[in-house]
């Protein structure tokens, strides 16, 4: 895989809208022939119609968007991405409009409110949203890394004006000033913010960095929603982004490996709550953050003394064992006693 393999899609995706134009070569109404459903407005899970990636390579080649659409909003989905990418993730617009129909078909079937549809892609400019909603889209995927702040504002006021919603992507400081800036001029209830975990340059994850901008998003708006995107592979860590107190996931690679299975993520993050975890995890954080280096965690205390040497000797983390057939259990009342000692001592 390429260094920067996000410079790489960004090329070849130019070099396609100048030989196929903004639709790709696929045919999309003149205007848009759906309602534009709300985005994320309550707590939920999105699952994605994903056939590919480039650090995976193929996932579900023979996906079939309706059909996993219609799984996906049968098991409760709060808003399906579909991604249109087509060199690396193997997507298309038609994918796009076969989600939209399903969508709809949902909802005429069972009396129940859709899915709302995001559009997952790398757009760049305000044609890329005049297609986005002409196919049916009720949301696009805005990536702050590869837009200036002009260009994801226009964007965003284009697509606010068309009354489509947003998921802007951030990851670092510079892309935190880009939503900034889209904050202070549109809606909120039209903006989702989301913080990959994966990096699009080297598509390497770190799983503290949404927990890490969290608390930076929130400072910049305290009614922002947002979203952990990417490395979610089990209904168990589901749950706990929720206890991280993230307004919603998104499912790419899980879901779209085995659709049947979708129900379990929601439910686990649908039944989970905002917890003290939250806490400690943006203590880590930020530890992370002023030491710029490796965090080393000592594991397996079970007295005043071993904490004691733990600490003088550079642990930055104390770890108990409470599983009571190890030799180094604990309890919860030891524990309790260590750490008063230790904020007595040192």
């Amino acid at each position: 895989m390429a260094n920067d393999i996000l410079s790489e899609i960004i090329q070849r995706r130019n070099e396609d809208i100048k030989t196929k134009g903004f639709d790709f070569g696929f045919e999309i109404p003149q205007k848009r022939t759906r309602r534009v459903h709300p985005f994320l407005l309550e707590e939920g899970v999105i699952l994605e119609v994903k056939r590919a990636s480039p650090s995976k390579g193929d996932i579900a080649i023979n996906l079939d968007s309706y059909k996993t659409a219609k799984i996906y909003a049968k098991a409760g989905a709060k808003a399906i991405s579909c991604l249109t990418e087509m060199n690396y993730f193997k997507g298309n617009l038609g994918d796009l409009m076969n989600v939209c129909r399903a969508a709809d078909d949902f909802e005429k079937e069972t009396g129940k409110n859709p899915p709302a549809v995001l559009r997952k892609d790398f757009l760049t400019c305000t044609e890329d949203v005049e297609i986005s909603y002409r196919a049916g889209a009720d949301a696009i995927l805005l990536i702050a890394r590869i837009l200036s702040k002009n260009q994801i504002l226009e964007m965003a006021q284009k697509a606010k004006a068309l009354g489509l919603s947003m998921l802007i992507e951030v990851r670092c400081q510079d892309d935190l000033e880009k939503l900034a800036v889209v904050l202070q001029n549109v809606d909120h209830k039209n903006i989702l913010c989301g913080v990959n975990s994966r990096d699009l340059k080297d598509f390497s994850i770190d799983m503290l960095i949404p927990v890490s901008m969290y608390s930076k998003i929130k400072s910049i708006s305290d009614d922002a929603r947002i979203t952990f995107e990417s490395g979610i592979l089990s209904a168990k860590s589901a749950g706990f982004a929720r206890n991280l107190g993230f307004h919603a996931i998104l499912l790419g690679e899980a879901a779209a490996k085995a659709p049947d299975s979708a129900k379990r993520f929601i439910k686990s993050f649908e039944n989970s709550e905002e917890n003290k975890s939250k806490e400690f995890w943006q203590k880590i954080t930020k530890l992370q953050e002023s030491k710029q280096k490796p965090i080393l965690k000592i594991c397996g205390i079970t007295n005043e003394t071993d904490a004691k040497n733990a600490v003088q000797n550079g642990a930055d983390i104390l770890g108990f064992i409470f599983w009571n057939k190890s030799k180094r259990n604990v309890d919860a009342q030891k524990v309790a006693e260590i750490k008063k000692i230790l904020q007595k001592k040192l």
